[in-house]
């Protein structure tokens, strides 16, 4: 099937039911709309623009979904879809596999006057098509400052007779470009996190979507979200719970009480999304006094005050608005009715939430505490209450709101109080830490109480080893587990212990003023403590490794009969430090023909995508898995590969040798603690200038010959490969956790932070 003989452009759609003909374009009677055109359309490459815009109903979420409808019976070839609230405009490139009999455009929401500014799909040739990958892929490059080692990789292609590969890969620019963005990678793991706790069943998710798609005149909600340098972090987890609505007539306005440092963390809340505005007021004026000016800024005449911490469920604004619509009542005449935040009543009575007159909310000062209580306090005057059948919203620490309340003072423990500040929201990295302190410090005596921001979700935690939260009283003992930039969060002062450590051997000079407030610095390595020191960390600088638990981590089979490699991490940043895709690309140079042999590579979640090239070979697991499958996961390797650039101690190494895995890494960074070359596979390496958004410094670039002739040693020789397991899994056995508490506890009470004797 030819290409058309001129592109598609706004003449060849026929609108259908619902819409007029205007002056200014169109006028939309209906909550569901669209335009047809019948013009056929071979497989290939196609440019396509669309441009939309809204006179009116500027809160109200639109949409527009863009199908090239097949030719034969399968699924459609290709479908977009675009949402905005007044106005938007794109521009890609997108390929059809199959030819298409058609395009259609779906509008939904749009009622009241529309235009439709610009449509066209335009054929491409494969030297314009060549061409818009190169830019794209420099574009992409650029952003992720990764041009020079992408023209590196793209030059050995070329030079190895490599071109389908090569050709592969430029070609990916024209789709990563809309895919991958800075950012991204942030919210990917929100939604990985989100899906995990408070994701609903598939039936009633799409229940919902259908629906808002059948809603007419849809109500729209603005959530007022309060923020602070203090609530700055458990505030993103309410923003993205605000993205993920089901519900998409929303408006985020968020009340920032800061200085001008806090700008660039803001902006980073909700991205790139015209939904969301920031009223930000002086450090000075007070929670109070943002909330008052936020509410006067509100786009949308109801709104909901959104507790920082506290989680939106998915369906929570589809909720609220079905019950405003169901009820004319809830409408004053004015048409201003806000929706305040209600907790369950008492005797397990349903959840409330209040409604009032946003002009009454204007003239009363909002709280300075954010609680339910007070927050339906101020949205009180007995205008009007609904009542809802589900939980609408859940707290930081993931328990329900309905059961969140403590009742009673919380009784006295013998011993040495002790405030555990840090969060277990994952199951790795630094969540994996103070997972381990609470379970192991309340056995060393420590009276343990929870700082107030912690964030700590008991689907994770069981009940009984949560400690009380309460607010620290200055100069009380206090253990902060993070990294190095959050020591402010936590009020450091001179009884304060901070667990940390950093992946490269520079820290940024803003951090120093927190951590020097501290009374003693705990680094897992030496490696780490010299880096500190050089660095400008003034306090004691005492050492205690991370561990593992050997119920989980030890030897437990054979090696597998095919020589098995494998490698994981969280991707952040486009996973620059971990490297898992240049392992890819090593593992397949290294045996580029071998049929016996195998790549594992474990990912979270939210991590970006990776190029496996369809290679049987290679297996990816994006999952958080439970230690136990992470074990088996374990020891399914004969080796585990590192190529990280640097790690603060390395929890997946250590667990590797502690499964009678041998490594494969560089023998640089927080990793020496446990690791020397004897013990497995030593690649050169050399020391490079971090190049990332979060790093400064050096950090250790492995050598990429080196690596690919470690992995043929161990594939020639897997024998030799489960010789030096075991030799790990003897060497681990000093890095348990219980021998992490023993040092840990040992460095806490010589500096005074925890009572007791040491034994």
């Amino acid at each position: 099937m030819p290409h058309p003989a001129r592109p598609l452009g706004l003449p060849d759609l026929t609108p259908g039911d619902g819409l007029t003909a205007t002056a200014a374009g169109w006028h939309v009677g209906s909550p569901h709309v669209r335009f047809n055109t019948q013009a056929a359309l071979a497989a290939g490459w196609y440019e396509v623009r669309v441009a939309a815009a809204s006179h009116d109903r500027f809160a109200v979420r639109k949409r527009l979904e863009l199908t090239f409808d097949a030719a034969d019976a399968g699924l459609p070839p290709a479908r977009e879809a675009f949402a905005w609230n007044q106005s938007f405009a794109e521009s890609f490139v997108l390929k059809l596999t199959r030819p298409a009999a058609g395009v259609r455009l779906d509008v939904r929401h749009a009622e009241g006057p529309f235009s439709l500014r610009e449509f066209a799909v335009t054929p491409l040739n494969s030297r314009r098509v060549v061409a818009r990958a190169v830019r794209e892929k420099v574009r992409l490059t650029l952003a992720y400052d990764c041009l020079g080692g992408a023209a590196r990789r793209a030059l050995r292609m070329l030079a190895g007779g490599r071109f389908r590969e090569f050709a592969m890969k430029l070609m990916r620019g024209l789709t990563d470009s809309r895919g991958m963005q800075l950012g991204r990678v942030a919210v990917g793991e929100a939604n990985g996190s989100w899906r995990r706790r408070h994701d609903l069943p598939a039936g009633r998710a799409d229940a919902v979507r259908a629906a808002v798609d059948a809603f007419a005149n849809p109500p729209p909600l603005a959530v007022l979200l309060p923020v602070d340098g203090i609530l700055l972090d458990t505030a993103r987890l309410s923003a993205h719970s605000v993205r993920r609505q089901l519900y998409p007539h929303w408006h985020l306005v968020i009340a920032a009480s800061c200085g001008p440092d806090l700008e660039e963390h803001l902006a980073r809340l909700l991205p790139d999304d015209p939904r969301v505005t920031v009223v930000r007021v002086p450090r000075s004026v007070g929670r109070a006094g943002a909330v008052a000016a936020a509410v006067a800024a509100c786009p949308c005449a109801r709104v909901l005050v959104l507790p920082p911490g506290v989680e939106l469920a998915e369906d929570a604004l589809f909720r609220l608005a079905e019950a405003v619509a169901a009820d004319p009542a809830l409408d004053t005449a004015s048409g201003a009715v806000a929706v305040g935040f209600v907790a369950a009543g008492q005797g397990g009575a349903r959840p409330r939430v209040r409604l009032a007159r946003a002009a009454a909310l204007l003239g009363r000062t909002p709280p300075e505490l954010l609680t339910p209580e007070a927050l339906a306090a101020w949205a009180g005057g007995g205008d009007a209450e609904v009542e809802l059948d589900a939980v609408l919203a859940y707290p930081a620490d993931d328990r329900p709101l309905l059961d969140r309340a403590r009742v009673g003072v919380v009784p006295a423990v013998p011993g040495k109080t002790l405030w555990l500040a840090g969060d277990v929201r994952g199951v790795s990295g630094y969540d994996h830490v103070v997972f381990a302190l609470l379970k192991g410090l309340p056995s060393l005596g420590a009276d343990l109480r929870l700082h107030p921001i912690s964030a700590v979700r008991t689907d994770l935690v069981p009940p009984s080893m949560v400690p009380p939260t309460a607010a620290r009283p200055v100069g009380h003992p206090q253990l902060a587990v993070g990294p190095p930039f959050l020591g402010g969060h936590y009020g450091l002062d001179a009884a304060t212990a901070v667990y940390t450590m950093w992946e490269t051997d520079r820290l940024d000079p803003a951090w120093l003023p927190q951590l020097n407030a501290a009374g003693l610095i705990v680094v897992p390595s030496e490696w780490q403590r010299d880096c500190f020191r050089a660095d400008g960390v003034t306090p004691p600088i005492e050492i205690a490794p991370l561990g593992f638990d050997p119920l989980v981590y030890h030897p437990g089979c054979a090696p597998p009969a095919v020589v098995t490699f494998g490698t994981a991490g969280a991707l952040g940043s486009g996973g620059l430090r971990k490297n898992a895709q240049w392992v890819i690309d090593l593992f397949r140079r290294a045996f580029p023909t071998e049929p016996h042999v195998r790549l594992r590579v474990k990912i979270t979640p939210g991590s970006p995508g990776l190029e496996t090239y369809d290679d049987p070979r290679v297996d990816v697991i994006r999952a958080v898995l439970p230690p136990a499958e992470l074990a088996e996961w374990y020891r399914s390797l004969t080796a585990y590969v590192n190529a990280s650039m640097g790690e603060g101690f390395g929890l997946h190494l250590i667990e590797a040798m502690a499964c009678g895995r041998p490594l494969v890494t560089a023998n640089h960074s927080g990793l020496t603690a446990f690791f020397e070359p004897s013990l497995g596979y030593a690649v050169d390496y050399q020391l490079v200038e971090a190049r990332n958004d979060i790093y400064r410094g050096q950090w250790a670039q492995p050598c990429e010959e080196s690596l690919i002739a470690r992995l043929r040693e161990v594939h020639a020789d897997p024998a030799h490969a489960a010789k030096l397991g075991e030799a790990c899994a003897v060497r681990a056995k000093g890095f348990t956790w219980k021998e992490a508490g023993r040092r840990l506890a040992a460095a806490l009470r010589a500096h005074g932070v925890l009572g007791g004797e040491s034994s």
